[in-house]
């Protein structure tokens, strides 16, 4: 019997466990079913018994059959508004990704810096790469700025460079998503849960006050810690002799467009939201339908090239992590049918006196916690098992959801020891010049200091930024 069949079955046994416990205990069947759909969804997800989209179709299927959700309600969260929302931004960064853009970007501003010491190199190859990050798929941005690295090895004669950069390629890669509301799944989960709570979204600029800061303080530390042993390393040049292109600079030009519609579309003044309908005193125009026009638009644009093509093209733009789609889906699901079915608040019930904690303490211990689990799973099926219990803990203890779930969600994406922590890390260490090691013995500590920064960044600033209170609203 092969490892997977034993992980298959053993998920399948341990969510019949959930399930007749939860019974025992007086749990409702929809309830129990529930629980039991999560412990399954949680066991394939972290043993990978199943490509981790298929698992998040079993929701899909098993609530309309237990009656936990109709056809309808489970399907429709499949289509929310968050999956759309990255479904255009996924395209956007496609087009992107196709025209060159990006890459001809990363040259250009390592280009600038010429020839220069080690740390000056690895400084800025790592915040290009955590800019980048902050629009684009963690995964495409390591994969763009892994030539540029290894370009510079070819140069490096002291073979001192290699793990540091390639490590700062994929830390930042990971490291930037966090500053934006698109900038990695596990934030569209946070945007998700989080408005079914409350009713609404953390707004696009008040995330990346939040999320910029954290991003580039962590960023900061990871070079600290990586350049420690490459000081004095020199003679190091970079040169990019490439032309900007029409198709590329169009692209940037709708990508940077999108970029401020997001950002200013509730500020200032109330933003350009405002000037649109309105429906039931909310704009009708959200986050969304900025995403889903800009990729509208490539596909309509001409791209300017002699083959009279558009900036995007279904061939490109089917190309786009529908896998991840999917995951966001079940996890949605599985959030409904917490609400559904009450379990969320059985939940709340069982988790009492949090607040009494101190909020540093509170949420150091969670970033902790959320940080290491997110070693061995994905962080976006971290984020799905996570918000929904989060959320529900916080509204029974009379504190906003977003004072848990947000620094869990910064937290999430901060795992920096193990390849399969996150799919840049596994990118990295797929060039054979990583050993595990080197990622562990760097990643320990940046893991560690992730937790202080996310958990200072969010005591701090959330109350003042987001108006964080001890209660919801």
């Amino acid at each position: 019997m092969t490892l997977r069949t034993l992980s298959t079955l053993g998920g399948l046994a341990l969510a019949g466990v959930a399930y007749w416990l939860t019974w025992r205990i007086g749990l409702s069947s929809a309830q129990s079913w529930t629980a039991a759909v999560t412990v399954l969804c949680t066991a394939w997800w972290v043993s990978e018994a199943l490509p981790s989209a298929a698992t998040a179709m079993v929701p899909l299927v098993v609530f309309p059959f237990a009656g936990v959700l109709k056809e309808r309600e489970v399907a429709a969260a499949y289509g929310d508004p968050v999956i759309l929302l990255f479904m255009g931004a996924f395209m956007v960064s496609k087009a992107v990704e196709h025209w060159g853009a990006h890459r001809r970007l990363a040259h250009a501003m390592m280009a600038r810096i010429g020839s220069t010491s080690g740390p000056r190199i690895l400084l800025a190859l790592m915040l290009t790469t955590t800019l980048c990050s902050f629009w684009i798929n963690n995964t495409a941005i390591a994969l763009m700025m892994l030539p540029v690295a290894l370009a510079a090895l070819e140069h490096d004669k002291s073979g001192k460079l290699a793990v540091p950069l390639l490590l700062g390629v994929g830390y930042c890669a990971s490291i930037g998503g966090i500053a934006t509301p698109i900038g990695t799944a596990p934030n569209g989960v946070f945007q998700f849960n989080y408005k079914e709570i409350t009713g609404h979204t953390i707004p696009f600029h008040q995330w990346i006050i939040v999320g910029t800061i954290a991003a580039m303080l962590m960023m900061g530390a990871a070079w600290v810690v990586l350049s420690w042993s490459i000081r004095g390393i020199s003679s190091i040049h970079i040169q990019s002799t490439d032309q900007w292109t029409p198709a590329q600079i169009r692209t940037l030009v709708v990508f940077g467009l999108a970029a401020l519609a997001w950002i200013t579309r509730e500020v200032p003044f109330g933003g350009w939201s405002r000037w649109l309908p309105q429906i039931d005193g909310h704009a009708a125009v959200g986050d969304m339908t900025v995403a889903v026009t800009a990729a509208l638009i490539l596909f309509l644009l001409p791209s300017g090239e002699k083959d009279g093509s558009r900036l995007l093209d279904w061939k490109t733009a089917v190309t786009i992590p529908w896998g991840v789609l999917i995951l966001f889906g079940g996890g949605i699901a599985i959030a409904a049918a917490f609400e559904s079915s009450g379990l969320s608040q059985v939940i709340g019930r069982t988790v009492t006196g949090i607040q009494d904690w101190p909020t540093i303490a509170l949420i150091a211990v969670l970033c902790l916690v959320t940080t290491f689990l997110s070693e061995v799973t994905s962080n976006t099926a971290t984020a799905n098992i996570l918000m929904p219990i989060l959320g529900a803990a916080a509204v029974t203890n009379g504190m906003d959801p977003a004072l848990l779930m947000f620094p869990a969600t910064l937290a999430n994406s901060l795992a920096f020891m193990m390849p399969v922590g996150t799919p840049p890390n596994a990118i990295v260490y797929g060039t054979g010049k990583v050993r595990i090691i080197d990622m562990v013995r760097y990643g320990f500590v940046l893991n560690l200091i992730g937790v202080v920064i996310v958990t200072l960044v969010c005591w701090l600033l959330l109350p003042l930024v987001f108006g964080v209170g001890t209660t919801i609203g």
